[in-house]
C-alpha cells in the first residue's frame, strides 16, 4: 500500500471556538467501553463505506511527571475489530523528565512513521485521509 504524504502540517481553522474558548460538540452515546481508543464505529458498515476523514484538534501540553506518560490524538479509517487501519496524529508525550511532541501516521500492520514537522502544545492541527484508489492513501 503506498501513502502519499501532502497535506500533514500545521493549519489554522476557517473558524473561530464560541466565546467562551470552547467548542460545542454534541452529546453521543458510547456502545462500548476502551481503556486505550475512542471514536466512531459502524458495526454493520458495509465494505469500503467510507473513503475519507478530516479532523481539527488542538495539541495539548503534557505535565510534568515522576513517571513516563504517553498519548495520540488522531484520525484514522477502520480498524475496529479488524487490522485494516489508516491513520495520522500527534503524539505528546512525557518521557525521561522533558515533553515530547510530533506528528505521525501509520497503516497497520506497519509501525507508525514520524513525519518531520514541529510541533508544540496548542497548534491548531488538521488532518484529512481519503482513499485515491485500492491501494493509496492521501494523508
Amino acid at each position: 500500500m503506498k501513502v502519499v504524504e501532502t497535506l500533514t502540517k500545521k493549519i489554522f481553522a476557517p473558524y473561530k471556538p464560541v466565546a467562551s474558548g470552547l467548542f460545542a460538540i454534541p452529546a453521543v452515546h458510547p456502545g462500548w467501553k476502551s481503556g486505550n481508543w475512542s471514536g466512531y464505529a459502524l458495526k454493520k458498515a458495509k465494505k469500503n463505506s467510507f473513503y475519507s476523514i478530516s479532523g481539527y484538534w488542538i495539541v495539548p501540553r503534557v505535565k510534568p511527571s515522576k513517571q513516563n506518560k504517553y498519548s495520540s490524538v488522531w484520525i484514522g479509517i477502520d480498524g475496529f475489530n479488524n487490522a485494516s487501519l489508516i491513520q495520522t496524529g500527534t503524539e505528546q508525550d512525557y518521557v525521561n523528565g522533558k515533553a515530547v511532541y510530533y506528528p505521525w501516521w501509520e497503516i497497520l500492520p506497519e509501525p507508525e512513521t514520524t513525519i518531520s514537522l514541529p510541533v508544540s502544545p496548542n497548534d491548531l492541527m488538521f488532518a484529512k485521509i481519503s482513499k485515491l484508489n485500492n491501494s493509496t492513501f492521501a494523508a
